[in-house]
């Protein structure tokens, strides 16, 4: 139901998140989804020539409330953008990030219009001007600068390593400026939350959690004819453009799967997703599939047995295994794949963090039927109770809330009436 006063917000996005495929784009997708259904919305976003007309497709109403620019690298070679950014003071990202015509646009929209909350996606949007009178709330996918130390300490070639390690000192330096500026950071978990507490403990962090859209990954009841019932197969989706991933299923590849394979001979790998770069395509043959981008993902993980997540390095939650628990898909991952999710290894996956160890979690899976099967049904509950959007917008709505009384010093005189309301309040909004 629609307040009969809602606030006014703007929302920044470094890329339009239709359609969205991958993770950062369905957080931004479902964020504003519920903003848009709640509240008066308004958007900038950075877009390529034609992804308006996706997104206006799923947002016909924002059509006269939108910008959409054209990107400020667009069309320069990304590495010798990196190579400058090196060479420079402020991070890849940052410099990537920034336009004039951005501020431009931010500038034209809050002179016309009284905005009470700006929320901005990924810290280096950031870094713009904003109006004070408005509520700035930076929402941190990640926490940036320790998923480029992650990124730093994998075995890799010299100038990537050296690259991730300049990137990583100089997006601390970055992120705590901007996040300390802000009003409230959105944190998508606890532990992103703890990492924010040492970086800026001034600031408010809340918890506002990955989700997953339940009606749209849903069990599959029936069983595909093309499925191979003497066969098991594993898959692991994901963009694999992004570093995390493929440098995961490169490491299930060479360092897990052999060792399935020694037990298992006949076991598939399907590896699902956007952008596979020239090694891991490599890697194809009779027992590895390389399907690169598909239009839905769900028939391959609904056909799969077992869903892995292989991942080393990486930050805030990971979306990928809402979605296989919300299809009924048993898990196995490391603890870096599954961090910032509350699930519990054993009920709701199994977590393994040596490659024989994930490999003897599959082999258990794939042999104990009735495991699998009981693990799946428990994880799927669990994220039906904790991670469906729906409930995850009434958590951005109490956070709204409690920073909209906060800033107009209601808090202390209406909200905070008594410990019980003030409990109820902050549980609802997972503030920390």
């Amino acid at each position: 139901m629609k307040s009969s006063s809602p606030l006014t917000i703007l929302h920044l996005m470094p890329y339009l998140p239709t359609p969205p495929h991958f993770g950062g784009a369905m957080r931004m997708f479902h964020l504003l989804k519920h903003l848009h259904q709640r509240y008066q919305v308004y958007v900038i976003a950075y877009g390529d020539h034609g992804d308006e007309d996706e997104f206006y497709q799923e947002f016909p109403a924002l059509k006269d409330r939108s910008l959409i620019l054209r990107r400020p690298d667009n069309g320069r070679r990304i590495r010798l953008r990196q190579l400058q950014a090196f060479l420079s003071d402020h991070s890849y990202w940052y410099t990537k990030t920034f336009s004039d015509q951005m501020q431009m646009a931010i500038d034209q929209v809050t002179t016309s219009i009284h905005f009470d909350v700006i929320l901005f996606e990924f810290p280096m949007l950031g870094q713009f001007r904003f109006p004070k009178s408005a509520t700035r709330i930076m929402d941190s996918h990640n926490v940036e600068y320790h998923l480029l130390q992650r990124m730093s300490a994998v075995k890799q070639d010299l100038f990537r390593k050296l690259f991730y390690q300049r990137e990583s000192q100089k997006i601390h330096r970055e992120e705590r400026q901007i996040a300390g500026s802000q009003d409230a950071l959105f944190v998508t978990s606890a532990a992103d939350a703890a990492l924010f507490e040492e970086l800026v403990p001034e600031t408010p962090k809340i918890i506002i959690p990955n989700g997953v859209d339940t009606d749209f990954y849903r069990p599959f009841n029936g069983k595909s004819s093309s499925r191979k019932e003497t066969t098991s197969t594993l898959v692991f989706s994901g963009m694999m453009g992004y570093v995390p991933n493929y440098d995961g299923i490169m490491y299930f590849i060479e360092e897990i799967f052999p060792l399935i394979q020694q037990k298992r001979p006949s076991v598939r790998l399907r590896v699902v997703g956007k952008n596979p770069p020239e090694i891991l395509k490599r890697k194809k043959n009779s027992q590895i599939e390389i399907t690169g981008f598909v239009e839905d993902v769900r028939p391959y993980i609904h056909e799969s047995d077992l869903y892995v997540v292989p991942l080393r390095m990486g930050g805030g939650t990971r979306l990928k295994i809402l979605q296989a628990m919300a299809m009924k898909i048993p898990i196995v991952s490391t603890s870096i794949g599954a961090e910032g999710l509350d699930a519990i290894d054993g009920d709701h996956l199994l977590l393994r963090d040596h490659p024989k160890e994930f490999a003897e979690g599959v082999f258990e899976l794939i042999e104990n039927v009735s495991r699998r099967h009981k693990m799946a049904e428990k994880a799927y509950q669990f994220v039906k109770e904790e991670y469906d959007w729906r409930k995850i917008g009434g958590r951005i709505d109490a956070a709204l809330s409690y920073l909209m009384n906060k800033k107009n010093g209601k808090l202390a005189s209406e909200i905070l009436k008594s410990s019980v309301e003030k409990s109820k309040l902050l549980n609802a909004a997972r503030l920390t």
